[in-house]
Formats: structure tokens, sequence, C-alpha cells
């Protein structure tokens, strides 16, 4: 009579059973579902008022970047879902992007024990030595890499390589990854650390344009007076020479020589040529970049001469330029200005910039102050300027730039000047060596001396060698 109950109670309560299992398949379906399609905040508003399901949880908190909340739910999982041995990846991941790289390790070597993402949990054990200043373990972990991450883990065995001290087995490995085609970020990371542990190269730079100048500020005359024949069509042409000698793995001095050329098509009086030579010191490490310039400059104006510049560029790079940085410059020396009479004059320039680097692009935004004082009183000055740039990359082969900027110019002779400036600039890419680009520019200038206010509009296409 038991055995007949109790067969009845289980043949009524089955069908309850089987709806509570499909309809929690369902329900699970239906969240992994939204987390596939990236809707991590839709499916962590279903997950939240339920008990369980860390992992999932974690999952959407990860993806939205939010590391703490991820993590909490992932030591949960592997301690209530212990079949789920992914959470042990995620869980290194968490702490490698809380920077705890010691907790990272502990996981990553439990998920690669797991079999879980074995050629992931790799790459993120040497990452995290790599970071702990481990570099001949790291690069033990990045050689056992076999395909995901493969040529990022190069990379960063390259890196570990120079850390090492060994440059040429880090340079044969950066030149290997190229051949495989790597991602363009992958590609513009590795063109920079080959030109800084190259120990000797050639950089060739030709510059070659043609424009269109609405306004000619026509010379000698005054830096800034307005032009009588109002427009003109120029070349261009600069070529920039550099040989590059490293003398450690943190110094290098680089020997450049540049010249320059500029041919007004109607204004046969504004034809400019000049050069400029001098040697580069660059003081690289992970985290400063001191970069120190003396040069000698030279120019002529219509065969006769226009200015000697004596100029001393130094420039102080923190956090390295990889992410965000902030750069401070100075610029000082002496100019004999011919065109004022042999007029000597001395100048003094700092420039203060902020790089933040995002998805796509970066924003610089600066500010400078200025000084120049001449034995000619009338000519002395000091100025203030702000500058906000904006670089995108549009496509793999497009970048789009744009730039405003502002200057306000105090002269000793009761004389001030406003200028403001706005650039666009549209480079094409893809050949290997070539860049074809457009530049618009308009610049307006305010003075209270009217014979000082202007406009000016350039557009300039122009083609770029470099090597």
């Amino acid at each position: 009579m038991k055995k007949v109950v109790f067969s009845l109670f289980f043949l009524l309560l089955f069908p309850l059973f089987l709806y509570s299992s499909t309809a929690s398949s369902l329900y699970s379906n239906n969240v992994k579902k939204l987390i596939k399609e990236g809707h991590f905040k839709k499916a962590l508003i279903i997950l939240k008022n339920t008990e369980g399901s860390y992992f999932l949880k974690g999952l959407c908190h990860i993806n939205l970047l939010e590391y703490k909340k991820a993590l909490n739910n992932f030591l949960k999982a592997i301690n209530k879902e212990n079949d789920n041995k992914e959470a042990f990846y995620y869980t290194g991941l968490c702490y490698y992007k809380l920077q705890d790289f010691k907790n990272a390790k502990k996981f990553f070597n439990k998920s690669y024990d797991s079999n879980v993402k074995k050629d992931e949990s790799l790459f993120f054990l040497g990452l995290s030595d790599f970071y702990i200043g481990n570099y001949q373990k790291a690069l033990n972990y990045f050689g056992k890499v076999e395909n995901s991450y493969i040529n990022e883990a190069k990379y960063f065995k390259a890196l570990c390589e120079m850390h090492l001290g060994k440059k040429k087995h880090a340079i044969i490995l950066l030149k290997e990854i190229l051949k495989n085609n790597p991602e363009s970020y992958l590609q513009n990371n590795i063109y920079e650390k080959l030109s800084q542990i190259s120990e000797h190269k050639l950089y060739i730079t030709l510059y070659s344009s043609v424009s269109f100048d609405s306004n000619v500020l026509r010379e000698p005359k005054s830096s800034t007076s307005k032009s009588s024949d109002k427009s003109d069509v120029y070349n261009e042409v600069y070529l920039n020479l550099r040989e590059k000698f490293s003398i450690t793995e943190a110094f290098d001095i680089n020997p450049e020589f540049t010249f320059y050329k500029s041919t007004y098509k109607r204004e046969s009086n504004y034809n400019l040529a000049g050069f400029s030579l001098g040697p580069n010191f660059e003081f690289i490490t992970e985290k400063f970049l001191f970069y120190l310039k003396p040069f000698y400059e030279n120019y002529y104006l219509d065969g006769k001469n226009y200015q000697k510049n004596i100029k001393i560029l130094s420039e102080i790079y923190l956090n390295n330029c990889n992410k965000n940085y902030f750069n401070i410059k100075f610029l000082t020396g002496r100019k004999n200005f011919y065109k004022y009479s042999d007029k000597d004059c001395y100048f003094f320039n700092v420039f203060l910039n902020q790089l933040i680097k995002f998805k796509n692009g970066t924003n610089k935004l600066g500010i400078s102050f200025g000084a120049e004082k001449a034995h000619d009183e009338n000519y002395s000055f000091t100025s203030i300027g702000l500058n906000e740039g904006l670089t995108t990359y549009i496509n793999e082969y497009f970048i789009l730039k744009t730039n405003l900027h502002y200057e306000y110019r105090d002269y000793e002779n009761s004389k001030w000047e406003q200028t403001f400036q706005t650039v666009f600039n549209l480079t094409y890419m893809k050949l290997k060596f070539f860049q074809i680009g457009i530049d618009l520019k308009f610049l307006k200038n305010f003075s209270n001396f009217s014979q000082y206010d202007y406009n000016l509009f350039q557009s300039t296409l122009y083609l770029s060698f470099n090597y």
C-alpha cells in the first residue's frame, strides 16, 4: 500500500519537477544568449534577484570592467560551483586587471592545471611575471604559448630579451612577428621598439607638398604684415636624415641634418631655403624619456641671408609614452634676424602637454609660455598659448587629426596680437613607406594695430616618404 501511495505521489509531482527543470534551462539559456550578444546590463537585471549563477554574474561584471564585483562572484563560483573550472581563469584575470599579479599567477596556474584556456593562462602567467620583474620566468611562459595570443606572446618575449640584455634576439623576434601580419596596434608598437633598440640605423624622411596660400605674409617687411598680393601657390620640399647610434640600452645619439626649401609661383622674392644640423641625445627607460637636441639653423630668402638660429630643445616624457603621458618641453636659444638689420634676439619657451589615449586615437591638451627679447625693444614680447589636438584612426588606413590653437602676444611697444588657428589633416597610410595626406588650415589674427589684422587659409596636398 505504501508503495502504491509513493508511486502516485511521484507521478503527481514529476510534471512539476520537469517544468521546473525546463524553466531553469530556458532561464539559463536566455541569460547566456544576452551575454553572448553583449547585453551585460540586461543579463545582470535578470540575475540580480537570483541566488547562485555566480559565474554568469562574474562574466557580466568583468565585461563591464567592474573587476572587483567580478572577482567576488568568481570566487563564490569556485566555492559553490565546483564543476566550473573556467572560474579559475577569470579569477586570475580579475586579479591581473587589479594589478595583484601574485594572486593572478595563483589562479592562472590552477586554470592551466585544470586544462582550461591553456594558452591564455600561459600568456597571462607570463604577463604577471613580466610586470613583477621576473623576466626569465616570463620568457619561459611566453615560449610555451602555441595558438592564442601567439603574436602578443612573441612581442613580450622580445621585451623580456631586451631586459635581459639580448637585443639581437629581441630584434629577430620582433621581425618574425611582422611577417605574421599582426594587428595594426601591435605593428605600431613593434616599429617603435625596433627604432628604440636598433644599434645603428639610418632614418630618412622626405616631404613634398603643393599648397595654396590665401594671404602671403611677405618678408622681410614684417613677420605678420599683410600682403598686397592676396594669394599664391607654392611648393615645399623637406628632407631629414638621421643616423642612430646606441651607446647603451637606454642611451642613444642621433646626428641629424635637415634641408628645407619653399618656392612661390608668383612671389619671386619669396623663395625661402635653409638647413639645420646637430646631434640628438635620447635617454629612455620604461617610465621616462629625456630628449636633448642642440642644433644650428641657417635660412636664406631669395639667396640673401635671412636669419641664423642656435637652439636647444629639451623634452621630458613621463610614463614612457605607452598610454597617458605628461610632456614638458623647453626651447631656448638665440636668433639673428637679418631681415631686421642684423637684430639679435633671445627666446625661451615652455610647453606642457598631457596626452590621453583612448580606443581609436589620442587627445592632447597643452599650454605654453614664451618670451622673446631683442636689442630693439619694439620687437620684444611675451606670449601664452593653449592647444587642443585630437587624433583618430578612422579605419586601418586613415588617420584624422584636428588641432585648435590660441596664442596671445604682448609687445613692448604696447601692441598686442591674438591668433586663432584651426587645422584638419587626413592621412592615408596603407603604403609601406609612403603617406599621402591633405591639410586644411585657417588662421585669424587680431591686433590693436589694424595693419596686423588678417585672415589666412591654406590647403596642402603632400606626399611623405619615411624609411
